[in-house]
């Protein structure tokens, strides 16, 4: 019993009433068996410390009330109350409820503190009979009583394994009390509340505190990566349709035009259109780096002066039906010719002057690129 606290105690685990209800049994269990040891050696000297010998019997007959109570509530958790709740962290007595529990709990200490308790000492045998025995006894049985109607009535939404502590106590009670018919002198209760705790541990919902964390890492990471997911769907959705804008709009304008180099700019424009629609296109295919965080920098010579006027055409036919004026600065000491990621630079630059537009109602958008 000392062995399994070391390894329950030491363990961080999820704190429920089942949890807390285990953890009492545990202790109770090696105060129990401390009290078994004090039984002996009080029974071999009751002639020399007879008050001393019948605390000790009290306090373990206490300890019996306080062990098979404790596992009656326990199973009235696990059948009752787990099945109506589902979970039995959320479990909470209400006022009803402790006041039946404390009430029968109260009449049956004081039925072992206040009966007669006698002893039965012959050579080679000694041990404790009396009213205060028999009305332990006669509870023991209606607990047992009680613990299988909850079980019977809750069968079908117990989980199976909840039911093999109480199935091992039944057997234990009922091979030590033939055992003590038999032989009186042998005590088997306490090792066999040992054993059936024993067994609880394997049954009781007590989940790694550790995988606990690192499961609720994973759902965080999870949680993460859909929102990234979201926002990039978004801000695709979102440059999408700049260029769509452009192509419709330029396209109207070459159904318009009344000259061909004026259908020829426009078309020109499409053109530049199209391009960057598929530049973002090819970045919602490459999904695949983005979740891994590996988005690729691509550097190469671009011309600057190309960049910037064709971004600069792709928000003037975002500007549409708004009341607004498009100011366009390229400094001229720019070189004709950078070095950079320029279909990122695009995207970047795109974003910024559609989000002026489009939270911009009156007055003008600046567009000003100078050389540092």
């Amino acid at each position: 019993m000392i062995l399994l606290c070391i390894v329950y105690f030491s363990k961080k685990r999820i704190n429920t009433v089942e949890t807390n209800i285990y953890s009492q049994l545990l202790m109770l269990n090696v105060v129990g068996l401390f009290l078994e040891f004090l039984c002996c050696f009080s029974v071999m000297n009751m002639d020399k410390f007879p008050i001393y010998n019948m605390i000790v019997n009290r306090l373990y007959l206490v300890y019996f009330a306080s062990f098979i109570s404790l596992f009656t509530v326990y199973i009235y958790v696990v059948c009752s109350k787990a099945s109506e709740i589902g979970k039995i962290g959320q479990i909470k007595f209400n006022k009803i409820e402790k006041s039946i529990i404390f009430s029968i709990y109260g009449i049956l200490l004081l039925c072992v503190l206040v009966l007669p308790l006698k002893f039965n000492n012959e050579p080679n045998i000694v041990y404790s009979f009396g009213p205060a025995t028999d009305a332990l006894i006669v509870s023991c049985c209606l607990f047992m009583i009680i613990d299988f109607i909850c079980i019977f009535v809750n069968i079908k939404k117990l989980d199976k394994k909840k039911i093999i502590p109480m199935f091992a106590l039944l057997i234990c009670f009922v091979l030590a009390f033939i055992i003590r018919i038999l032989n009186p002198g042998i005590i088997l209760i306490t090792c066999s509340f040992a054993f059936v705790t024993a067994i609880m541990y394997f049954t009781i919902e007590n989940p790694d505190i550790n995988m606990i964390n690192k499961l609720n890492l994973a759902v965080s990471q999870a949680d993460k990566a859909n929102r990234a997911k979201t926002d990039f769907l978004s801000s695709m959705s979102h440059e999408i349709r700049t260029p769509l804008n452009a192509i419709v709009g330029f396209s109207d304008c070459i159904t318009q035009a009344e000259t061909l180099e004026e259908a020829k700019e426009n078309a020109n424009d499409i053109v530049s259109a199209s391009q960057t629609l598929l530049e973002i296109v090819n970045g919602i295919l490459d999904i695949s780096k983005i979740e891994a965080g590996k988005i690729e920098i691509i550097n190469t010579a671009y011309s600057s002066n190309e960049l910037f006027t064709s971004t600069a055409k792709l928000i003037k036919a975002r500007l549409g039906s708004k009341p607004l004026d498009f100011k366009v600065y390229i400094a001229p000491d720019i070189p004709p010719t950078l070095y950079g990621d320029h279909a990122n630079l695009k995207k970047i630059l795109v974003n910024i002057l559609t989000n002026a537009v489009k939270y911009t109602d009156q007055g003008f958008v600046d567009f000003k690129v100078n050389c540092v």
